[in-house]
């Protein structure tokens, strides 16, 4: 007994593990770099994504910048307001548009028939939204900062970007359960409209406290409202122990989210086996 533990324990029992996860880190590596390199050699994805947050703050968001909202200055609100914007635009869209293309196309059944595992897909997905996503909240920063002169200090400035970060992680998953349960010809306009939706209720377009009194109770329950919330919250100096709340909320959404996207991979994982 004590021979064949050791046996199991050796390094060449251990080496094609090794040899697997070095695979498995390859694979993502490649991954990441082809979706990468083809993305940016798509204008209708980059172009929108980098400029469309700075043409709605520069239209709706600078005519405000002077006015007191929520107990905040106008600047600082809507640095918080159009970054959550930027965030929920590249998580929901990136990874719901491009699922639903190539699923249509069968390359979601060619991944299934090949080697490379679905996390390295799903965790390639998922890095190059917060990159692109972090991108562009980077460049709508640069705008509000040097041309809408936005003043806030970079310790509140990295606590705002930690929050969208953090945000980045549910909406994704709203995304890739989009992408899952929807076609190419229907996932866009669904998708838009959900936006748009949790939008508006959340207080980023309209300031929450100009939302009527029903609209203000629903948000209270939607993941938007809790992003945009832990960004207010950095900004006006709230304690940390008020973040928990909306961490917890976020949390909750993730899991829900992935679980039915899985739940939705599954299935189409056994309808493509049967």
């Amino acid at each position: 007994m004590t021979a064949l533990t050791n046996t199991l324990a050796s390094p060449a029992a251990r080496a094609p593990r090794a040899v697997a996860r070095a695979s498995h880190g390859a694979a993502l590596r490649h991954f990441v770099r082809m979706e990468f390199l083809k993305l940016l050699r798509m204008p209708t994805f980059v172009i929108p994504v980098l400029l469309f947050p700075i043409l709605f703050f520069a239209m709706f968001g600078m005519r405000q910048l002077q006015d007191s909202l929520g107990g905040l200055d106008g600047g600082s609100y809507m640095l918080v307001a159009y970054g959550s914007y930027t965030v929920m635009s590249v998580a929901m869209f990136s990874f719901s548009v491009s699922v639903a293309v190539e699923r249509s196309l069968g390359w979601h059944a060619l991944l299934r028939a090949s080697p490379m595992p679905a996390w390295v897909y799903f965790l390639g997905k998922s890095l190059l939204t917060a990159v692109f996503g972090m991108l562009s909240v980077a460049v709508l920063f640069a705008f509000c900062r040097f041309v809408a002169g936005i003043q806030v200090p970079a310790g509140m400035l990295l606590g705002v970007l930690g929050c969208l970060a953090i945000g980045l992680v549910p909406f994704s998953a709203l995304g890739l359960l989009l992408g899952y349960v929807l076609g190419p010809n229907s996932v866009v306009g669904v998708a838009n409209g959900l936006f748009l939706c949790l939008a508006f209720a959340s207080g980023i377009f309209v300031p929450y406290p100009a939302l009527p009194q029903l609209v203000r109770e629903i948000a209270l329950y939607l993941p938007s409202y809790h992003l945009a919330r832990m960004g207010w919250n950095v900004v006006s100096q709230h304690p940390l122990a008020d973040q928990l709340p909306h961490l917890a909320w976020l949390a909750g959404y993730s899991v829900l989210f992935f679980g039915a996207a899985r739940l939705a991979y599954q299935r189409g994982s056994h309808k493509a086996q049967g």
